[in-house]
């Protein structure tokens, strides 16, 4: 996303921590593994496991952070960054001799400073959810992967919805969850039919959207709109349509406003758009590939549809 000026490149995660050591040589640590971009050009990501950084649109550095942050990340209107990290360490009272990884939820001021950050482990704990999101007890429980703060638009139907409050996407347990970061407790879950699922968000509409990467049978993945009160599908893109995908990791979607519907189809470096009855309108394949018959394609985490005009003042 960023546009090197001259002969500037992007900065390697290496260059932005020289010190991070055998940590740079982790699954994910030398890419981007989400990326947010701001009206002036700057951009905001992560290099997943390594750290969180900013970049000016020349990719000049102007902040980072070194923390174990991963998967996904989110501008709140006041300009705070709401993102993921973790910390591994012993949970007796989860398991008594082996370590668990807890998920957490990192809020950073818009210079990068860490304002707070909640525990999601404590945040199930005594809930009435606690059952459901503990059903490993060591190693990655949750495998949490995205983060939404919520705008209230569904509050006045379901009151754990209010603003605010953070819905994430636990995948190793297959649980959507919302978050009163106030009280730090979770408020609501929902279980569905849906498996190792991504990117679940709210629609305009008060539905809710995500990405069932194995749902429908194996290496079939689908994409599914729910009414979030009675669990129900309202819409739905799978095989079954005409339109087959798979992408047994990751995966985004995205709700355009035209209606339309964009897919992410990460694990096969692939993006389309699709109609509401399920008509292709295109289709975007990575050309990055590599081995004797190209049968190795790059990970296309993230595609996002940037609105009209939103960087006329700075691109040439």
């Amino acid at each position: 996303i960023a546009r090197p000026a001259g002969t500037s490149m992007v900065p390697a995660a290496s260059a932005i921590w020289p010190d991070a050591g055998e940590a740079l040589l982790q699954e994910g640590a030398q890419s981007w593994r989400r990326a947010r971009l701001f009206e002036n050009g700057d951009v905001v990501t992560i290099f997943a496991g390594l750290g969180i950084a900013r970049l000016t649109r020349d990719s000049e550095l102007v902040w980072s952070l070194r923390r174990r942050v991963h998967h996904d990340l989110e501008v709140a209107p006041d300009g705070s960054l709401w993102t993921l990290s973790r910390r591994l360490g012993m949970r007796p009272q989860i398991h008594a001799t082996r370590p668990v990884v807890d998920d957490t939820i990192l809020v950073l001021s818009p210079a990068g400073e860490v304002l707070r950050e909640l525990s999601l482990l404590d945040a199930f704990r005594g809930t009435e959810f606690e059952d459901a999101a503990f059903k490993h007890r060591h190693g990655d429980l949750f495998h949490t992967n995205s983060i939404e703060v919520l705008d209230g638009r569904l509050a006045e139907r379901l009151s754990e919805f209010r603003a605010c409050n953070v819905l994430i996407s636990l995948r190793e347990v297959g649980l959507l969850a919302v978050v009163d970061p106030e009280t730090e407790r979770v408020v609501w879950g929902h279980q569905g039919h849906f498996r190792q699922q991504h990117d679940p968000q709210i629609l305009a509409n008060g539905q809710l959207l995500l990405f069932d990467n194995q749902g429908v049978a194996e290496y079939s993945s689908r994409i599914l709109e729910l009414d979030p009160l009675p669990g129900q599908r309202v819409w739905a893109l799978s095989v079954r349509q005409g339109l087959p995908f798979s992408s047994l990791t990751c995966g985004t979607v995205a709700r355009l406003a035209n209606g339309n519907t964009l897919v992410t189809e990460s694990d096969s470096g692939r993006a389309f758009e699709v109609t509401p009855e399920h008509e292709l309108v295109w289709e975007f394949r990575s050309p990055h590939r590599a081995g004797a018959s190209q049968e190795f394609v790059a990970t296309l985490f993230d595609l996002v549809r940037l609105p009209a005009g939103f960087a006329d003042d700075w691109l040439d």
